[in-house]
């Protein structure tokens, strides 16, 4: 199956949206989605950066993780340059 084309920005507002499901994790901000070459399940995208306390960082990755996991089976970004 061929992956959905997606930009940085419009990956970053779904998984915000993600993240603002849980009222009490409002200051937990995730950084944009940067592009990499395919990893081994075949994606073009992760996150590594998150901003606010580190424990409810934890807390709220550990909530979305599957749905991130969907995300990135079902969408890639365009490559930078």
């Amino acid at each position: 199956m061929e992956k959905l084309l997606k930009s940085a920005d419009e990956l970053h507002s779904l998984i915000v949206a993600l993240v603002r499901r849980y009222s009490e994790y409002s200051s937990v901000i995730p950084n944009k989605p940067y592009w990499h070459e395919r990893d081994s399940n075949g994606c073009n995208w992760d996150l590594n950066s998150w901003t606010g306390p580190r424990e409810d960082v934890i807390a709220v990755v550990k909530k979305i993780t599957e749905e991130v996991r969907y995300l990135r089976g079902k969408y890639d970004i365009a490559s930078p340059g």
